[in-house]
């Protein structure tokens, strides 16, 4: 299909396109079993071969053709110049139906329900847009750059709010908490930063139980823990009554814990490891 570009590239021909047709190939094979399942469901049964039958597969056989399986993407929007990063967290929707993406140094917001698109901000030249979150409420972005800043911005107005450093390398994640309004950012320092925007000391913790790059961060549905992914394969848990310490660390098995954040390729499941990387206790906030 021929579908339309949101970003002012052009058109976009996927049936001619040799590197979607390929992935697409690619989909089919590694799905083609459950696809089977649903279009000739028949001839499985409930342990999962052909020629099997079983009483109880008949309500997992329903379901599975009541439920509705996409084909093919319901829309391919153009997005030239984005960074090809595995551990950066480039899209954030927001509560509001609003797409932000993060295209090198700028920030492009698509309205999902008008197909509007505008330019929300762009950095310096040699800078580079690392993260994007959209704030709970839906009407503040949070933007995390190459040159180790996090910034706050207005949506609405197009104006940054807040400018808030304390990081020594990039800021490759990004994670509100749902209760406090405060955001979480990760960094290839190895440690997680908890900001306050509305405090004129904005760093109110620095949480360090990691080796390497944070490239994913996981705020629970209450707020009351962080998960938080690292470069060194592992994975920490925060709770937030107890501030700076880890309250239990994971192992991912194969693949760096990027996957918490929702970006990057899926890792492997975690298990609780003794070689977890002991926490190494809290720092002082800074402003």
């Amino acid at each position: 299909p021929v579908v339309a570009s949101a970003f002012g590239v052009g058109p976009f021909d996927a049936a001619s396109n040799p590197g979607f047709r390929a992935a697409t190939d690619s989909n089919f094979e590694r799905f083609r079993t459950a696809l089977e399942v649903i279009a000739d469901p028949e001839v499985w049964g409930s342990d999962g071969g052909p020629g099997s039958s079983s009483a109880s597969w008949g309500p997992l056989r329903a379901a599975a053709l009541a439920r509705p399986v996409p084909s093919k993407p319901s829309r391919i929007l153009d997005a030239p110049d984005i960074v090809d990063d595995y551990y950066l967290n480039l899209l954030s929707w927001s509560s509001t139906n609003v797409l932000a993406v993060a295209l090198a140094n700028n920030v492009y917001l698509w309205n999902a329900a008008t197909n509007e698109v505008s330019e929300l901000l762009g950095l310096d030249q040699g800078d580079c847009v690392t993260s994007v979150a959209w704030a709970p409420g839906g009407h503040h972005l949070c933007v995390g750059t190459d040159s180790r800043c996090v910034q706050l911005w207005d949506a609405e107005s197009t104006r940054m709010v807040r400018a808030m450093r304390g990081h020594a390398a990039r800021v490759g994640s990004l994670a509100w908490n749902p209760v406090s309004r405060c955001v979480n950012s990760g960094s290839r320092d190895a440690t997680v930063l908890q900001h306050d925007a509305r405090a004129a000391r904005h760093c109110v913790a620095t949480l360090r139980g990691h080796q390497q790059e944070v490239c994913g961060l996981a705020w629970s549905a209450d707020g009351s823990t962080l998960a938080s992914g690292g470069n060194e394969n592992y994975l920490c848990l925060w709770e937030a009554h107890r501030s700076a310490a880890v309250t239990h660390a994971m192992r991912a098995r194969g693949s760096s814990a990027s996957a918490v954040g929702g970006g990057g390729s899926p890792a492997s499941s975690p298990s609780r490891s003794g070689g977890a990387p002991p926490p190494r206790g809290p720092s002082t906030p800074t402003g």
